[in-house]
């Protein structure tokens, strides 16, 4: 099958997967330009200047307005799909014979290993984490509540109809897709970030979060990640959705 082309979200140098078609992009880039020997999110047309508040985010907009790849996905630097058919060496040890070093690698996912997208699904997702309890309940102990209701109202403003989705996903449900990672064809990604970002930058045209520590400030990667499950709830007739591991891997 063809290579997908996997951009990952990074702000620290590191090891990068022995792979071509994983591309390190360092974000934030305008606000640290000298934090990374990758080239950065700050290109073309780009919202780097609010990666504090956007976290991977940026790099979503990035890969969406700047680059036209057929099949596209999205990682972290320290969270990666898992492997099925054909897997690399996490990291590209060419330089290195550091044994203790090769004992800590972890294999991922090549970049033509995604199979599914080629026999019925149309996006690859990493497993939905269960928090045991309904989403709102996890959001007001790791966040503030109240910034789900500033996005139910932007969401009933500018597109009503997902507002059964948004209420169903925030109150009823209980698993849900996290760090904001995703393979999937230019034009489904296209889709989604038109629509989640129409609701982020609109949300962010106000100046609360920038009163949040320096934690809470993410909150629009936050938000980001549910959003994720309200669109898919919403267009669940329209996209067949496969899953695969979320690999943490350690950093060297």
């Amino acid at each position: 099958m063809n290579a997908a082309t996997i951009y990952v979200a990074t702000h620290t140098n590191f090891m990068a997967p022995n792979d071509k078609n994983y591309i390190p992009i360092a974000v934030g880039k305008t606000l640290f330009p000298d934090r990374t020997v990758y080239p950065g999110d700050n290109r073309g047309e780009n919202i780097s200047l609010l990666n504090e508040y956007f976290c991977e985010m940026t790099l979503l907009y990035w890969v969406w307005k700047n680059t036209s790849d057929e099949l596209v996905g999205i990682c972290h630097y320290r969270r990666y799909f898992g492997y099925q058919n054909k897997f690399i060496d996490l990291y590209s040890m060419n330089n290195s014979d550091d044994q203790n070093i090769m004992k800590k690698l972890t294999p991922i996912a090549a970049s033509d290993d995604f199979w599914e997208l080629q026999h019925g699904a149309d996006i690859i997702l990493p497993s939905p984490f269960d928090f045991g309890h309904p989403l709102i309940i996890n959001y007001d102990d790791s966040h503030i509540a109240h910034d789900l209701f500033l996005c139910r109202k932007i969401i009933k403003k500018l597109h009503p109809e997902y507002i059964d989705a948004f209420d169903f996903v925030i109150l009823h449900t209980k698993k849900t897709y996290l760090c904001n990672m995703i393979v999937t064809r230019r034009a489904i990604f296209s889709e989604y970030c038109a629509w989640v970002f129409s609701i982020l930058l609109e949300m962010a045209r106000g100046d609360f979060y920038k009163f949040y520590d320096k934690y809470q400030k993410r909150v629009f990667g936050f938000l980001a990640e549910r959003l994720m499950n309200v669109w898919m709830c919403y267009n669940r007739d329209r996209f067949c959705i496969a899953e695969r591991e979320l690999v943490n891997v350690q950093t060297v």
